[in-house]
């Protein structure tokens, strides 16, 4: 890794654009999202309740599915290996 900094799982996804632009930014390495065995939608809005002393948050880890992963990680890895991104 070209430094410590690594993006943290979830926090855009696992579109390679945004990965690469994480990368782009300085990143020294990035997470996709977490994915489980078959699409789900998650939970409807709202996913986030303010109860005073901070956020909580139920998002239901929407995904794609890991069979549409497969094709996500893919293009991600394309765009990240010139880069020399993990």
């Amino acid at each position: 890794m070209r430094n410590p900094i690594v993006l943290a799982s979830g926090i855009i996804g696992t579109s390679a654009t945004l990965l690469k632009r994480a990368a782009d930014a300085g990143a020294g390495a990035v997470t996709a999202k977490s994915c489980g065995p078959a699409p789900r939608a998650g939970h409807p809005n709202p996913v986030a309740l303010d109860w005073g002393g901070g956020l909580i948050n139920a998002i239901g880890l929407t995904n794609p599915g890991a069979e549409a992963e497969v094709d996500l990680l893919a293009q991600a890895r394309a765009a990240l290996e010139p880069l020399g991104c993990p």
